[in-house]
Protein backbone atom coordinates (compact mmCIF):
# COMPACT_ATOMS: atom_id res chain seq x y z
CA UNK A 1 0.00 0.00 0.00
CA UNK A 2 1.03 3.53 0.31
CA UNK A 3 1.94 3.34 4.07
CA UNK A 4 -1.10 5.21 5.14
CA UNK A 5 -1.78 3.24 7.81
CA UNK A 6 1.36 2.85 9.39
CA UNK A 7 0.63 5.23 12.70
CA UNK A 8 -3.21 5.25 12.13
CA UNK A 9 -3.95 4.53 15.66
CA UNK A 10 -0.33 6.62 17.52
CA UNK A 11 -2.83 9.18 17.97
CA UNK A 12 -0.22 10.77 20.79
CA UNK A 13 2.46 10.25 18.96
CA UNK A 14 5.20 13.22 18.88
CA UNK A 15 8.31 12.12 17.10
CA UNK A 16 9.18 9.54 14.40
CA UNK A 17 13.12 8.68 13.27
CA UNK A 18 13.47 6.76 10.03
CA UNK A 19 16.74 5.21 9.18
CA UNK A 20 18.84 4.80 5.83
CA UNK A 21 16.78 1.38 4.88
CA UNK A 22 13.62 3.25 4.88
CA UNK A 23 12.00 3.33 1.18
CA UNK A 24 9.89 5.73 -0.43
CA UNK A 25 8.87 8.23 2.05
CA UNK A 26 5.75 9.92 1.43
CA UNK A 27 3.43 12.32 3.16
CA UNK A 28 0.68 9.77 3.05
CA UNK A 29 2.35 7.38 5.69
CA UNK A 30 1.08 9.87 8.06
CA UNK A 31 -2.70 10.53 6.87
CA UNK A 32 -3.96 9.06 9.89
CA UNK A 33 -2.75 9.52 13.84
CA UNK A 34 -0.02 12.07 13.02
CA UNK A 35 -1.92 15.00 14.36
CA UNK A 36 0.49 15.40 17.63
CA UNK A 37 3.57 14.73 15.33
CA UNK A 38 5.98 17.46 16.38
CA UNK A 39 8.88 16.36 14.54
CA UNK A 40 10.56 13.56 11.83
CA UNK A 41 14.42 13.11 11.63
CA UNK A 42 16.59 10.72 10.29
CA UNK A 43 20.29 10.67 8.70
CA UNK A 44 20.24 12.52 5.30
CA UNK A 45 20.98 10.62 2.17
CA UNK A 46 21.09 11.20 -1.35
CA UNK A 47 16.76 11.08 -2.00
CA UNK A 48 15.75 12.16 1.22
CA UNK A 49 17.04 15.54 3.34
CA UNK A 50 15.61 15.96 7.20
CA UNK A 51 14.94 20.10 8.28
CA UNK A 52 13.63 21.53 11.04
CA UNK A 53 11.64 18.24 11.69
CA UNK A 54 10.55 17.99 8.57
CA UNK A 55 10.95 15.63 5.27
CA UNK A 56 12.31 16.97 1.85
CA UNK A 57 13.76 15.58 -0.94
CA UNK A 58 17.16 15.12 -1.91
CA UNK A 59 18.02 18.86 -3.37
CA UNK A 60 15.39 20.61 -1.07
CA UNK A 61 13.02 21.75 -4.15
CA UNK A 62 10.20 19.26 -2.60
CA UNK A 63 8.24 19.98 0.57
CA UNK A 64 7.77 16.33 1.50
CA UNK A 65 5.82 16.53 4.78
CA UNK A 66 5.64 19.24 7.48
CA UNK A 67 4.98 17.47 10.88
CA UNK A 68 1.06 17.77 12.14
CA UNK A 69 1.48 19.12 15.63
CA UNK A 70 4.21 21.25 14.45
CA UNK A 71 3.07 24.59 14.55
CA UNK A 72 3.37 26.39 10.73
CA UNK A 73 5.83 29.39 9.94
CA UNK A 74 7.18 30.33 6.40
CA UNK A 75 10.03 31.31 8.15
CA UNK A 76 10.84 27.42 9.31
CA UNK A 77 11.19 26.55 5.26
CA UNK A 78 14.25 25.77 3.70
CA UNK A 79 16.25 28.73 2.57
CA UNK A 80 19.20 29.69 0.22
CA UNK A 81 21.88 31.67 2.18
CA UNK A 82 20.08 34.71 1.27
CA UNK A 83 17.12 33.56 3.23
CA UNK A 84 15.18 33.00 -0.01
CA UNK A 85 12.56 30.07 -0.10
CA UNK A 86 14.51 26.92 -2.04
CA UNK A 87 10.82 25.05 -2.13
CA UNK A 88 9.92 24.43 -5.66
CA UNK A 89 6.77 21.51 -5.17
CA UNK A 90 4.52 21.09 -2.26
CA UNK A 91 4.28 17.49 -2.42
CA UNK A 92 1.25 15.02 -1.65
CA UNK A 93 -0.79 14.72 1.55
CA UNK A 94 2.58 17.32 2.93
CA UNK A 95 -0.18 19.60 5.03
CA UNK A 96 -3.00 17.08 4.84
CA UNK A 97 -5.62 18.11 7.69
CA UNK A 98 -3.17 20.09 9.76
CA UNK A 99 -4.31 23.14 11.22
CA UNK A 100 -2.49 25.98 9.67
CA UNK A 101 -1.87 29.89 10.71
CA UNK A 102 -5.37 32.43 9.68
CA UNK A 103 -3.83 33.37 6.28
CA UNK A 104 -1.50 31.68 4.44
CA UNK A 105 0.28 32.64 1.51
CA UNK A 106 1.86 30.24 -0.93
CA UNK A 107 5.83 31.15 -0.99
CA UNK A 108 6.92 32.69 -4.66
CA UNK A 109 9.43 29.83 -5.03
CA UNK A 110 6.67 27.44 -5.55
CA UNK A 111 6.15 26.01 -8.92
CA UNK A 112 3.52 23.23 -8.21
CA UNK A 113 1.15 21.74 -5.53
CA UNK A 114 0.70 17.97 -5.69
CA UNK A 115 -2.38 16.01 -5.02
CA UNK A 116 -3.99 16.30 -1.46
CA UNK A 117 -1.18 18.60 -0.57
CA UNK A 118 -3.87 20.88 1.50
CA UNK A 119 -6.17 18.53 1.94
CA UNK A 120 -8.68 19.00 4.96
CA UNK A 121 -6.71 21.98 5.99
CA UNK A 122 -7.89 24.31 8.62
CA UNK A 123 -7.35 27.65 7.77
CA UNK A 124 -9.18 31.66 7.09
CA UNK A 125 -7.44 32.92 3.40
CA UNK A 126 -5.28 31.28 1.12
CA UNK A 127 -2.94 33.20 -1.40
CA UNK A 128 -1.96 31.48 -4.21
CA UNK A 129 0.62 33.45 -6.81
CA UNK A 130 0.47 33.07 -10.43
CA UNK A 131 3.20 31.12 -10.96
CA UNK A 132 1.93 27.75 -8.93
CA UNK A 133 0.14 24.59 -10.78
CA UNK A 134 -2.35 23.09 -8.77
CA UNK A 135 -3.05 19.64 -9.03
CA UNK A 136 -6.17 17.56 -8.54
CA UNK A 137 -7.83 17.43 -5.17
CA UNK A 138 -4.57 19.93 -4.18
CA UNK A 139 -7.16 21.70 -1.74
CA UNK A 140 -10.06 19.25 -1.25
CA UNK A 141 -11.67 19.70 1.78
CA UNK A 142 -9.93 22.43 2.67
CA UNK A 143 -11.98 24.17 6.00
CA UNK A 144 -10.71 27.73 4.44
CA UNK A 145 -13.61 30.68 3.89
CA UNK A 146 -11.85 32.75 1.67
CA UNK A 147 -9.45 32.65 -1.40
CA UNK A 148 -7.24 35.12 -3.27
CA UNK A 149 -6.31 32.89 -6.66
CA UNK A 150 -3.56 34.71 -9.30
CA UNK A 151 -2.73 31.58 -11.17
CA UNK A 152 -3.78 30.34 -14.29
CA UNK A 153 -2.68 26.73 -14.00
CA UNK A 154 -5.55 25.11 -13.42
CA UNK A 155 -3.81 21.09 -13.92
CA UNK A 156 -6.46 18.99 -12.30
CA UNK A 157 -10.26 18.09 -11.44
CA UNK A 158 -11.84 18.62 -8.08
CA UNK A 159 -9.11 21.10 -6.99
CA UNK A 160 -11.01 22.98 -4.14
CA UNK A 161 -14.12 20.23 -4.19
CA UNK A 162 -15.57 19.93 -0.76
CA UNK A 163 -14.42 22.97 1.16
CA UNK A 164 -17.00 23.50 2.83
CA UNK A 165 -16.29 26.74 4.49
CA UNK A 166 -15.45 28.70 1.97
CA UNK A 167 -17.65 31.80 0.93
CA UNK A 168 -16.15 33.85 -1.84
CA UNK A 169 -13.40 33.64 -3.76
CA UNK A 170 -11.22 35.51 -6.06
CA UNK A 171 -9.86 34.22 -9.62
CA UNK A 172 -7.30 36.20 -11.73
CA UNK A 173 -5.85 35.28 -15.54
CA UNK A 174 -7.75 31.68 -15.95
CA UNK A 175 -9.05 30.69 -19.19
CA UNK A 176 -10.73 26.75 -18.12
CA UNK A 177 -12.02 25.94 -14.74
CA UNK A 178 -11.62 21.98 -15.08
CA UNK A 179 -14.54 19.74 -13.73
CA UNK A 180 -15.56 19.94 -10.39
CA UNK A 181 -13.56 22.62 -9.29
CA UNK A 182 -15.67 23.81 -6.80
CA UNK A 183 -18.23 21.19 -6.50
CA UNK A 184 -19.50 20.86 -2.88
CA UNK A 185 -18.36 23.92 -1.86
CA UNK A 186 -21.65 24.36 0.36
CA UNK A 187 -21.64 27.95 1.82
CA UNK A 188 -20.10 29.34 -1.48
CA UNK A 189 -21.93 32.64 -2.34
CA UNK A 190 -19.64 34.39 -4.56
CA UNK A 191 -17.64 34.25 -7.06
CA UNK A 192 -15.36 36.69 -9.19
CA UNK A 193 -15.12 35.12 -12.46
CA UNK A 194 -11.87 36.70 -14.72
CA UNK A 195 -12.55 38.48 -17.94
CA UNK A 196 -9.84 35.91 -19.55
CA UNK A 197 -11.76 32.67 -18.62
CA UNK A 198 -13.35 31.14 -21.92
CA UNK A 199 -14.71 27.43 -20.79
CA UNK A 200 -16.41 26.26 -17.33
CA UNK A 201 -16.60 22.26 -17.18
CA UNK A 202 -18.65 20.11 -15.71
CA UNK A 203 -20.09 20.48 -12.32
CA UNK A 204 -17.99 23.46 -11.32
CA UNK A 205 -20.38 24.91 -9.19
CA UNK A 206 -22.33 22.37 -8.28
CA UNK A 207 -24.00 22.27 -4.73
CA UNK A 208 -22.69 25.77 -3.96
CA UNK A 209 -24.61 28.68 -2.10
CA UNK A 210 -24.42 31.09 -5.16
CA UNK A 211 -26.90 33.94 -5.21
CA UNK A 212 -25.80 35.53 -8.66
CA UNK A 213 -22.79 35.43 -10.95
CA UNK A 214 -21.44 37.36 -13.90
CA UNK A 215 -20.24 34.96 -17.08
CA UNK A 216 -17.44 36.88 -18.64
CA UNK A 217 -18.17 38.17 -22.27
CA UNK A 218 -15.18 35.45 -23.46
CA UNK A 219 -16.82 32.28 -21.92
CA UNK A 220 -17.49 29.83 -24.97
CA UNK A 221 -18.70 26.80 -23.01
CA UNK A 222 -20.47 25.81 -20.10
CA UNK A 223 -19.99 22.15 -18.89
CA UNK A 224 -23.02 20.07 -18.20
CA UNK A 225 -24.28 19.94 -14.08
CA UNK A 226 -22.76 22.91 -13.58
CA UNK A 227 -24.87 25.00 -11.71
CA UNK A 228 -26.82 21.67 -10.48
CA UNK A 229 -28.20 21.86 -6.80
CA UNK A 230 -27.60 25.71 -6.40
CA UNK A 231 -30.97 26.74 -4.64
CA UNK A 232 -30.25 30.28 -3.49
CA UNK A 233 -30.25 31.99 -7.26
CA UNK A 234 -30.93 35.87 -7.38
CA UNK A 235 -29.01 37.13 -10.73
CA UNK A 236 -27.34 35.30 -13.67
CA UNK A 237 -25.51 38.09 -15.95
CA UNK A 238 -24.76 36.51 -18.95
CA UNK A 239 -22.29 39.35 -20.47
CA UNK A 240 -21.14 36.50 -24.37
CA UNK A 241 -22.52 37.65 -26.75
CA UNK A 242 -23.21 34.51 -28.19
CA UNK A 243 -24.71 32.18 -25.82
CA UNK A 244 -22.33 29.91 -24.19
CA UNK A 245 -22.50 26.23 -25.59
CA UNK A 246 -24.14 23.87 -23.15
Amino acid sequence: GDGSETWRYASKLTKVTLNKSVQNVSGAWFKYGSSQLQEVLGPDRDDVKFYNGCIYNGDYSKLIYWPGGKPYSEELLKTDEEGNCVIKCIGERAFSSKTMPSIITIPNSVTKIEEWAFYGVITSHINIHENVHLSSYSFYGSKMSTIDIATSYFDGVSIFNSCTNLKTIKLHNLTTLPDSTFNSCSQLESVDLPDSLQIINGSVFTNTALKSITIPLNVTEIGKNCFWGCKKWGDINCLPIKAPFL
